[in-house]
């Protein structure tokens, strides 16, 4: 915005009107001193906007590469976390087992031992 306004200032100070006569040598100089100068300010902006420009483009290559990496992070995360819900389920299903295979030990345990004591001597 404010290149803008020093080329409209200077601009204006191109299209005054001078005498008929030619202009002073002073003047031109003085002209061509401040083009120079305008010209000078137009190409440090121009670099400065080059720089930021490839700041920018670096700092959206970062985002892009970490966006990538945390969507891979999360797609793996979703899969331990898929791999222990099934390993928990089949620990439970597996303590479960244990449970009614022991509960059946005792009652085999118990009715042989009914008739361990029910046989005469």
């Amino acid at each position: 915005m404010r290149i803008f306004a020093i080329i409209r200032a200077d601009g204006s100070s191109f299209t005054q009107t001078f005498s008929s006569s030619s202009p002073s040598s002073s003047e031109v100089q003085q002209l061509n001193n401040r083009l120079n100068e305008r010209n000078e300010v137009i190409a440090q902006k121009d670099t400065e906007i080059n720089e930021l420009h490839a700041r920018l483009i670096k700092l959206s290559g970062d985002s892009q590469s970490s966006n990538t990496e945390l969507a891979r992070q999360l797609a793996e995360m979703r899969t331990e976390c898929r791999w222990a819900k099934e390993g928990r389920a089949a620990a439970e299903q597996r303590e479960e087992l244990a449970k009614k295979e022991v509960r059946a030990l005792r009652s085999i345990e118990d009715g042989v031992s009914c008739v361990v004591r029910s046989l005469p001597q």
